[in-house]
């Protein structure tokens, strides 16, 4: 998440990238809004060869591919609307195997399916709009507490869901 004067700093500073070692996932940038440009990342991720192709003198990328938070249901759910939807024109980004998910981490089977997509149909203004997402997110959670759903905490345990294992998004 570097912005323009910032990149070109790192470019003098590692001798013309000669001595630069970059780490991120332009998917997760985030910084926009204080002027960081994600093309300077995209632009060494494209223009680097994988390390297994390369030799020491050239430019070289790892891909850390395996995420170790989510069930392979979740990163295959994922995976299927990041092929669908991100693409140079939307993001900037082709959605490929370089960029998707891989499961990292084996967890314990669950009865219920650990992805869900709800597709609200609102019509109204943006306030009414709002209010209407809101009842929903809140009956959902409501529900699920009701029902006791179960959730992992970490590689061997489970647990009754709490209030506090819920995020809301909001755009």
């Amino acid at each position: 998440d570097t912005n323009d004067l910032q990149d070109l700093l790192f470019y003098c500073l590692s001798n013309k990238e000669k001595n630069l070692f970059v780490v991120g996932d332009v998917k997760q940038s985030i910084y926009g809004f204080r002027g960081a440009n994600p093309k300077n990342f995209l632009s060494k991720k494209n223009r680097y060869i994988p390390i297994e192709k390369t030799t020491d003198e050239m430019p070289q990328k790892i891909i850390l591919g395996k995420n170790f938070r989510c069930k392979a249901e979740v990163c295959n759910f994922i995976n299927f609307f990041f092929y669908l939807f991100m693409s140079e024109e939307t993001g900037d980004i082709i959605y490929n195997d370089e960029e998707k998910l891989i499961r990292g981490a084996n967890y314990p089977e669950l009865d219920k399916n650990p992805c869900e997509y709800h597709l609200i149909e609102a019509k109204g203004n943006a306030e009414h709009c709002s209010k209407v997402e809101a009842k929903y997110i809140a009956e959902y959670i409501r529900k699920t507490m009701a029902e006791g759903d179960i959730i992992r905490v970490d590689d061997n345990t489970l647990r009754p869901a709490k209030y506090s294992a819920f995020t809301i998004l909001l755009r």
